[in-house]
């Protein structure tokens, strides 16, 4: 006799010699039981059963894989690997009591047709079989409504992997870092899965059909990590270490490892051949960012243009209305103060020439006068092709249309720019530029 734990409670079962069925005493669900005629494979199919339940799938396979070179012919075994492999849960039903099964690593075929389903049933016997189908029957359809609704999901660039809270419920390093790189790629304009944010509004539905179609869909992983535990977590190695299966399989995508505050030899071993990147180095966005680039090649969008909302738009048509009236005004007044200025430029020369001609140099009051009129009248030429010259690069610059094209526009130029000078009116028009 021997004992082993039921795969949905958890409670101790107690197995005769040459039992392959049992049901569970406190849970009421009846399963399949493995060979444990050995003490060395007992051992090992418990330690197994234990990784499996926590969702340590890979380390399940390691143990179960080490027990068929002790026994090559024990259907639960092969069952057990099957399970693994799409990431099988039994949770129990609060309104039936009975185990119902949650796939958590979903793949393209269904389990009817995996290898280790088959070889399990070869070997099982007729309460075994009977039981073996009718679960993956059920796993079957739930994969069916799985792959149903990722195929309607957007596809994704970027899967960034991390674990999000630590033991005590508390966010971790590796959130908020993964956080960063986040906003930082959807600013380069790249579609990002990151759980914290595109899972929100998914609450209360499975998460794994949205999991998976990100982790079909996106071209470049992102494991980050502040350490070789979180590194190893059960759920963010489910997800890391499905994508690298695709990549080993031929597909082509590229997973990133992004450590920090850690030596990089406590990557997990199957990261050895990859280019991880410290998050510590200074650079590390950028580099992230160009290699990133260098898969993904950003596409050459044109920028989104917002819809002006009626305020917005009226705001708009009275910068253009403000710009025409004022190029008019600024190119008439700038000829006229031109004019001026040139008339009364010779007039002081002439005025000059007179007075030293008829009063010598002696008289000095007509000479003072005639220099401060020089003076005044050159300022004032000088200010007009200063203000023309200004205001034609602006013209040039902004290019806005001048004609006004509703009379409350022209109202509201006239009241609220009324007795403004040309460099608050610049500052505006440089304010504007940059607003639409």
């Amino acid at each position: 006799m021997a004992n082993f734990r039921c795969k949905i409670c958890g409670g101790m079962i107690v197995i005769k010699d040459d039992q392959t069925t049992a049901v569970c005493e406190y849970c009421g669900n009846r399963q399949t039981l493995p060979r444990l005629n050995n003490n060395e494979k007992s051992v090992l199919v418990e330690r197994a059963e234990m990784y499996r339940q926590s969702g340590d799938y890979d380390k399940a396979i390691e143990l179960y894989e080490k027990t068929l070179s002790i026994e090559k012919s024990d259907p639960d075994v092969y069952w057990a690997l099957a399970l693994c492999r799409y990431g099988i849960l039994f949770v129990r039903d609060p309104r039936t009591g009975m185990a119902v099964p949650t796939v958590n690593r979903t793949q393209m075929t269904p389990i009817s047709l995996d290898k280790d389903y088959k070889t399990a049933l070869e070997y099982a016997d007729f309460q075994q079989r009977s039981l073996y189908e009718e679960q993956a029957k059920r796993i079957d359809e739930i994969q069916k409504n799985i792959l149903k609704i990722s195929k309607n999901e957007q596809p994704f660039d970027v899967f960034i992997c991390y674990k999000e809270n630590d033991s005590n419920g508390r966010r971790t390093h590796e959130s908020a870092n993964a956080a960063q790189m986040y906003h930082l790629l959807c600013r380069e304009g790249y579609k990002v899965f990151f759980a914290r944010i595109t899972l929100e509004d998914k609450i209360g539905a499975a998460y794994e059909p949205y999991i998976f179609s990100a982790l079909q869909s996106a071209k470049v992983m992102i494991v980050v990590g502040t350490s070789k535990e979180n590194f190893e977590a059960p759920w963010v190695r489910n997800e890391w270490s499905r994508y690298l299966a695709m990549i080993q399989s031929g597909e082509n995508k590229t997973l990133i490892p992004a450590y920090r505050d850690m030596d990089p030899y406590e990557l997990p071993q199957e990261f050895a051949y990859l280019q991880a990147l410290d998050m510590n180095n200074l650079g590390f966005m950028h580099d992230l960012l160009h290699a990133i680039r260098k898969i993904i090649p950003k596409k050459a969008e044109q920028p989104e243009v917002p819809v002006p909302q009626p305020q917005e738009d009226l705001n708009r048509r009275c910068a253009e209305s403000l710009l025409g009236t004022l190029q008019n005004r600024r190119l008439r007044n700038s000829i006229v103060f031109g004019t001026a200025a040139f008339y009364s430029l010779v007039c002081a020369v002439v005025c000059c020439s007179v007075s030293s001609a008829q009063y010598g140099t002696g008289r000095s009051s007509a000479l003072v006068f005639a220099m401060f009129f020089f003076a005044a009248t050159a300022f004032f030429a000088f200010n007009a092709v200063f203000l023309a010259v200004k205001y034609n690069k602006l013209i040039k610059k902004y290019r806005f249309p001048n004609k006004l094209r509703y009379k409350e526009d022209k109202e509201m130029v006239k009241k609220y720019y009324s007795g403004i000078d040309f460099r608050r009116i610049s500052a505006e028009l440089e304010r504007l530029s940059k607003t639409f």
